[in-house]
């Protein structure tokens, strides 16, 4: 498979983001994005596919967000 768009080294780049800042609690998109120089509405999407995949947990509400 050949990650033409680089959605592929982004997702990973997401979930390394998650497994680092994590540890606390759900780590917020918008704070993923900005960790990683994209657009909130970007990252979100593919937040939302990780979690649907199960490769990510999210959580809804003011102190929600996303874990392993």
């Amino acid at each position: 498979m050949i990650d033409t768009d680089g959605r592929i080294a982004l997702a990973l780049a997401v979930v390394v983001d998650v497994a680092l800042h994590g540890a606390a609690g759900p780590v917020g998109g918008a704070a993923v994005a900005e960790r990683l120089g994209q657009s909130p509405r970007g990252i979100e999407p593919l937040l939302q596919a990780l979690a649907r995949a199960g490769v990510l947990a999210s959580s809804r509400g003011r102190k929600g967000g996303y874990r392993l």
